[in-house]
């Protein structure tokens, strides 16, 4: 099964593309991770404009039949057996899940609007490099939960 994520930032740095693939290589005997990278949006423009202007580039990549999860510090949070819950449904009424990481100034209410779950990962906001990896962490770890394998002790 392939997973797409849709992230605003540029290229990780060498640590941070280590740590992905190192929990995507764990990941590949039942997923595929499609990272899709979207440039931030550059130069001289009010907070609001900046995040519709790339609230539209994500929007341009998502058909409306596809099931979108936007990280977004306003959504639900789950613990990680909520998270496992989740995750489980949602895969059975998705064969292509996205996950959607906004850029420095969040995403439009028209994206929110759009997607059909909103999580938060935390209280804490974390830079976004950091997200990628937390996020495909989370993902192998709910993965190991469902799977029983002996990855989380919690």
């Amino acid at each position: 099964m392939k997973l797409t994520i849709i992230s605003v930032g540029r290229k990780s740095s060498p640590e941070i593309a280590k740590l992905c693939a190192e929990y995507e290589k764990r990941l590949s005997s039942s997923f595929h991770i499609d990272w899709q990278l979207i440039e931030p949006i550059a130069g001289k423009m009010k907070r609001l404009e900046q995040r519709e202007r790339e609230s539209e580039k994500i929007l341009s990549g998502i058909s409306d039949s596809e099931f979108v999860i936007l990280l977004d510090e306003t959504g639900k949070r789950l613990n990680n057996h909520q998270l496992a819950a989740s995750f489980s449904k949602w895969l059975g009424v998705a064969k292509n899940p996205i996950f959607v990481i906004g850029g420095a100034f969040g995403v439009s209410e028209k994206l929110k609007n759009r997607a059909n779950v909103i999580w938060s990962l935390s209280d804490l906001v974390f830079p976004h490099e950091m997200v990628r990896v937390i996020l495909v962490e989370q993902i192998y770890r709910t993965h190991s939960i469902i799977n029983n394998l002996p990855y989380h002790n919690g």
